[in-house]
């Protein structure tokens, strides 16, 4: 397998952009202010293997936005560090192998998809559904290696599967009127000569390249993050609407102490990036504040639903009936399960400060947890057990895992 980082990156062109920083690439096809937000995402986690981490990310921003994440045409490929890619797309964004046929859609899931690929020997195409002949971008010599781009579609290929373009010699110098200077094939090299090699362009492009194809100037606030409408997620019960207003009711945004983001975003004091924007905590003041909490993270169950975890949950085959899910107090996750492996009221997840917390509500099966790089293990009964990001949980034959960007372990 060919390492990523040895890769070209053929840009197809159009209206959006195309960003390439260490181990991952990302196309937005149309223009879109968010991108301000995603490009700082993909550059913040470039790296050896930032495929898994990345997407993390991007689904822990993308649960924060709500209904307006169904707008988001963005698609990004990266290393897993493992002769791996992780795809993550949303909407009609696609990732093609045509040697291979395969093709990977953003509208195959509810939300977005989330795939993790064995990386091919042959090309890899990121475009979006109606962008016309990507592949005809690898028959130039383009080779995006850093930074970002006007585009609307990447292609990723092996350096030995790039064709290479013929370079027509002028009429003069095959049959010369008479004798002459040997003539300038600069022009003709420069269409031969690849971009500047890696070594000149291992340090990515600063966003601000990306500001100014998207027409952002600095006297133009960013955009603002949508921070307070609910992700996608299955089919929690809503309280009844004479409860709404229940003094218990955790769907308003409980306030906390932490450190603000260089963009004002309040964080987990012990937190490395910011869990609404991504960029990197070394930034902020140290000064403690009192704010609005964001989300903590997302569950994600092996069915595709994802829940934010923005409140605390009720799961099990009947919480509906719980009467803390009947005032508002808590929301619930009703999962099926026709084996019966599942108590009506199994676990509760709870929000204490900044931390998300599973407590086994004396099941019948039980509840196991397996952090990360540890063995499974089962919860003691009504004790608190603090998720880190990346846990697995298994209640009865149902398992999800809890994701957070924040770092915190």
């Amino acid at each position: 397998m060919t390492d990523f980082e040895g890769l070209r990156c053929a840009v197809s062109a159009g209206d959006g952009v195309v960003a390439r920083f260490p181990g991952v690439v990302c196309v937005m096809p149309a223009p879109d202010q968010r991108m301000l937000v995603l490009i700082e995402l993909c550059q913040e986690s470039a790296g050896s293997a930032p495929g898994r981490l990345l997407a993390r990310r991007i689904a822990s921003w993308l649960g924060g936005m709500g209904e307006t994440a169904e707008e988001l045409i963005f698609g990004t490929v990266a290393s897993t560090g493992d002769d791996g890619l992780a795809v993550f797309l949303t909407g009609p964004m696609r990732v093609l192998i045509p040697d291979l046929d395969v093709e990977i859609s953003g509208t195959e899931s509810a939300a977005w998809t989330d795939r993790l690929i064995a990386r091919p020997d042959t090309s890899v195409v990121l475009t979006a559904a109606g962008v016309a002949r990507p592949l005809d971008a690898t028959r130039g010599l383009s080779d995006l290696r850093a930074g970002v781009a006007p585009g609307a579609a990447a292609v990723l290929l092996p350096v030995d599967a790039m064709p290479v373009p013929r370079t027509q010699e002028p009429r003069a110098r095959r049959a010369p009127a008479r004798p002459q200077p040997p003539a300038d094939s600069s022009a003709t090299m420069t269409v031969a000569r690849p971009q500047p090699p890696v070594e000149s362009a291992r340090q990515p492009a600063p966003p601000r390249r990306a500001e100014a194809i998207l027409g952002v100037t600095d006297d133009q606030p960013r955009p603002p993050l949508p921070t307070d409408a609910p992700a996608k997620q299955g089919k929690p019960a809503a309280p009844p609407k004479d409860q709404a207003a229940a003094p218990e009711d955790q769907t308003a945004r409980p306030e906390a102490v932490g450190h603000l983001c260089a963009r004002g975003h309040l964080n987990d004091p012990r937190s490395h990036f910011c869990v609404l924007c991504g960029i990197r905590m070394n930034e902020r003041t140290g000064v403690l504040v009192t704010g609005s909490r964001p989300p903590l993270g997302l569950l994600v169950f092996e069915s595709g639903l994802t829940y934010t975890v923005d409140a605390g949950y009720l799961i099990g085959r009947m919480p509906d009936a719980d009467e803390r899910v009947r005032t508002g107090a808590l929301r619930a996750i009703t999962m099926d399960d026709p084996a019966v492996s599942m108590s009506r009221v199994h676990a509760e997840v709870r929000l204490t400060d900044w931390d998300v917390e599973l407590v086994d509500l004396g099941s019948s099966n039980g509840t196991s947890v397996a952090a990360p790089e540890q063995d499974w293990m089962q919860l003691i009964e009504q004790q608190p057990y603090r998720l880190a990001p990346g846990t697995r949980v298994r209640l009865g034959n149902c398992t999800f895992v809890f994701e957070s960007p924040s770092g915190v372990r």
